[in-house]
């Protein structure tokens, strides 16, 4: 996501995924769900590969920080880095949780839900 509102935007849409995961398969255990990881920041975006095969893509720290973030969140949860939570502003309700270590970062990361 770009632009104006990007990290809300994005928190939208994490949670219409989730919402329609849960919708369609109504929770139900071994089911299809999803754990998302939101972060925000600098990155290069491009398309990558070959002319039999292209790919849009992302690169960069905060890739990886989302990418860690997606890791640990459990079945349907959205987990958020402090830095998409403040960016949101008060249009959305979180948690915060402690804050955790992550490969690749030296300080603990502080995250929501």
């Amino acid at each position: 996501f770009e632009g104006e509102d990007m990290a809300l935007r994005a928190l939208r849409a994490a949670e219409k995924i989730r919402d329609t995961l849960d919708r369609v398969y109504g929770g139900t255990p071994g089911t299809v769900a999803v754990g998302i990881g939101v972060n925000t920041g600098e990155m290069i975006a491009g398309n990558m590969g070959s002319g039999e095969r292209m790919d849009r893509t992302v690169i960069g720290d905060a890739v990886n920080l989302g990418a860690r973030l997606c890791s640990i969140a459990g079945r349907n949860t959205i987990v958020l880095s402090d830095r998409t939570r403040g960016l949101a502003g008060d249009r959305i309700e979180t948690r915060e949780h402690d804050a955790i270590r992550v490969k690749g970062k030296s300080e603990p990361v502080k995250i929501h839900t």
